[in-house]
Formats: structure tokens, sequence, C-alpha cells
């Protein structure tokens, strides 16, 4: 068996819908975690659009945010040749390049 130990949690605000890794951050995707007052289900039903986080692998520092229009489909992002891409359930892929 291996046991393995926290290193570091963060919370980012996001009911996650899609992770993946690449050499130096962590990537994950999904819908608002927020509960309007005025409709407590328009960010459960994807009526918010989605979040995207960056995150430092080292210590879970966020390292940029971004709004989608669309939240994620489950499990639909990957990393490949330093890209990013991701499919949302509004039918759009998205590819991101790390600016240098």
């Amino acid at each position: 068996r291996h046991r393995y130990d926290t290193d570091w949690t963060v919370f980012s605000g996001i009911n996650g819908q899609a992770i993946t890794i690449d050499e130096k951050r962590l990537f994950v995707a999904g819908k608002p975690d927020v509960f309007p007052q005025d409709d407590i289900f328009k960010a459960v039903e994807g009526r918010m659009g989605g979040l995207f986080v960056v995150a430092s692998r080292e210590d879970g520092s966020e390292l940029a945010r971004y709004e989608l229009e669309a939240v994620p489909v489950w499990d639909g992002m990957a990393t490949a040749n330093g890209r990013l891409i991701m499919c949302l359930k509004n039918g759009t892929v998205v590819c991101w390049e790390p600016e240098e």
C-alpha cells in the first residue's frame, strides 16, 4: 500500500468537472461554487458559464483564473506539447498556448 501525504490544500471556488497537470501547473475547470440568492440553481445547472483556474503544482497558488462561456464537459481537458485543450458543453473546443 502507498500512503500519500498532503503537500497543500486550497479552495478554488470551483465545482470541478475537469482536471489535468503539466510539469509545473495544475489546471482545474468546472462550475462556479456559488448559490445566488435570486436563483440558487443557476450555477449548478451551468447557466453561469464555467471557471478555469491555473495553479502552481508546487504550492497550489493561483497563477490565473478565467471565466468560460460554458461549463466544461466531464473530464474534457488535456495537456499536450505545451498546450491545454478543453471541451465545453456548448460544443466549443478551446486550445490555450502558454504566454512566455
